[in-house]
């Protein structure tokens, strides 16, 4: 059982960091976007990164998330969620091997 001080100090807790290429429905807005990746569970940062040649509807973002789970299994479970509470977002798209834990 996780002590009260462990809890506290978020000990058993990592956080991890990717970029992500998500594509969005034209009738919607990358900021809209962010916003709604910033409400899934785990995640605890959301920035956009897109450049300015990216093809339209599409954006590069990179996201932290927080979990005790491995890296891989927790991001996609970020996916998975926001892909299903996201209407408008319609690919959520990373490379496994381009996590990095972060201090």
């Amino acid at each position: 059982m996780i002590s009260l001080v462990d809890l506290l100090l978020e000990k058993r807790f990592k956080t991890y960091s990717t970029l992500v290429l998500v594509e969005h429905s034209p009738d919607s807005f990358i900021t809209n976007i962010l916003d709604e990746i910033r409400a899934v569970t785990r995640v605890v940062v959301v920035n956009n990164e897109t450049p300015e040649n990216i093809k339209e509807n599409t954006g590069l973002i990179r996201v932290r998330i927080i979990t005790t789970k491995p890296p891989r299994k927790a991001f996609e479970l970020v996916k998975k969620d926001a892909l299903a509470s996201i209407p408008d977002l319609k690919a959520f798209k990373y490379d496994p091997n381009k996590i990095q834990q972060v201090d």
